[in-house]
């Protein structure tokens, strides 16, 4: 459908536009999982899922399955189960199995910063002792982690996380300076 004299059609199609009556020549399909508010979409076609690159052999099945699976213990989609902490430190735990969070992440870096800031004795009963550049680098990790995570954190561990590097940072001055 091109105009012989004004070559509009060849205009058209290179541009990316169709004539009237054309039929598309591809068809895009928005197959993510998550709208862009965060909610799980229910529009999305499994069925059109497109197809493996190469089908791959199913995993071998573990072989002693646990009697009473958590739900930590399979992924929301029923994917591969997940290993369950147990022994000594995880018997004494109320409520189930240790959930991960952002947290507990903060936390556990907080809590090696003041170690490297001398804050916390050492395990053994020896004194404390302070690695100001360790410190340091464990500071600017979760600053990193602030500046990476912005906009994408509720407000409580937004509050946490500003929290701990003020007073990470404060407390990185005052060993600093004397």
């Amino acid at each position: 459908m091109s105009d012989p004299e004004t070559g509009r059609g060849e205009f058209l199609r290179a541009a990316g536009q169709r004539d009237e009556g054309e039929e598309p020549a591809f068809k895009v399909i928005d197959r993510r999982r998550f709208a862009a508010d965060g909610s799980e979409r229910s529009d999305v076609d499994e069925q059109s899922a497109p197809p493996a690159a190469s089908p791959q052999p199913a995993a071998p099945k573990p072989a002693a399955a646990p009697a009473e699976p958590s739900a930590t213990a399979t992924g929301a989609e029923g994917g591969p189960e997940l290993a369950t902490p147990s022994g000594a430190p995880y018997d004494d735990l109320e409520g189930g199995s240790f959930e991960p969070s952002f947290g507990t992440l903060l936390i556990s870096l907080s809590t090696q910063a003041l170690m490297y800031l001398g804050e916390i004795p050492d395990l053994e009963g020896g004194e404390a002792r302070k690695d100001l550049a360790a410190a340091r680098n464990i500071i600017d990790l979760i600053a990193v982690l602030e500046r990476k995570t912005a906009g994408n954190l509720d407000a409580d561990e937004a509050a946490l996380l500003e929290r701990i590097l003020y007073d990470l940072r404060m407390r990185f001055v005052a060993i600093s300076r004397g």
